[in-house]
């Protein structure tokens, strides 16, 4: 067997999204603990993409999906049609098997680089979900697996939209940490976040490879509405991802720089 079996064991820059900051009416775009990059170690190599059936359904109005970020050689989807970058393919997969199904006919130059994300807005006020979900890739001779699975038995459920009465005093009831805008940037972007109540909080910007490549913030705030404006101009074009990290969340977002 000339691969073996790897489980997706990540750095902390991966740590899962604390899924209590799923509220009514905000916006999520989680990138989910992965490797990011598969390459053709054999002739028609190929990389199956499954969500655990526990999975099915997940949130109403969230969703599982698999973004393309960059390509060398010929890719395809179902052994069919080509891969481009900037392709987005959802989870379970609309095909008969419900697995998303990356083909890599050239085994000296074929590869790509993906996230696998969830992206949407919660609809369902209380709905219960498993609050931890984890990837295992199992590597096997040229027919290999990245499972999408609930990494506890654990359960959480959608909070409710900020009242009125929260929102005029301007402190929120739940950890937000919103999407950075706009997005791609060049070479400046702005991250918005609200925290309920004083805490110490961290955020970091890491690049795909997960190196820190500057510290945002790094000390004690109070509740209510925080943001931070970014400059890049000493970054390279790329994907990067910024975590924030307190005492009750811990959340990863992906930002593009584009020169």
């Amino acid at each position: 067997m000339k691969k073996f079996i790897v489980f997706c064991l990540l750095f902390d820059l991966f740590t899962r999204v604390n899924a209590q900051s799923y509220t009514i009416g905000v916006p999520v775009s989680d990138t989910i603990p992965s490797f990011t990059s598969y390459g053709a170690d054999c002739p028609n190599d190929l990389l199956k993409f499954r969500l655990d059936s526990t999975l099915i359904p997940y949130v109403t109005g969230l969703n599982f999906q698999v973004e393309i970020t960059s390509i060398n050689g010929l890719v395809l989807v179902d052994n069919t049609d080509t891969v481009y970058v900037g392709d987005i393919f959802p989870l379970p997969y609309t095909s008969d098997s419900n697995i998303l199904t990356i083909n890599l006919p050239d085994q000296d130059s074929s590869f790509f680089n993906y996230l696998v994300e969830i992206v949407g807005t919660p609809t369902v006020e209380g709905e219960s979900y498993y609050c931890d979900v984890e990837t295992a890739q199992t590597l096997m001779s040229c027919n290999n697996y990245l499972e999408i699975y609930s990494g506890s038995d654990s359960t959480c459920k959608v909070q409710p939209p900020l009242s009125s009465t929260d929102s005029d005093i301007g402190i929120p009831n739940s950890y937000i940490l919103s999407q950075n805008f706009p997005n791609p940037f060049n070479p400046n972007t702005r991250i918005d976040y609200y925290i309920p109540h004083r805490t110490f909080v961290t955020i970091k910007i890491y690049n795909i490879l997960g190196k820190e490549v500057r510290v945002l913030v790094n000390h004690f705030q109070n509740a209510g509405n925080h943001s931070i404006d970014i400059n890049a101009n000493n970054l390279s074009s790329g994907i990067y991802f910024y975590k924030l990290q307190t005492e009750g969340l811990v959340e990863t977002k992906k930002m593009v720089l584009l020169r």
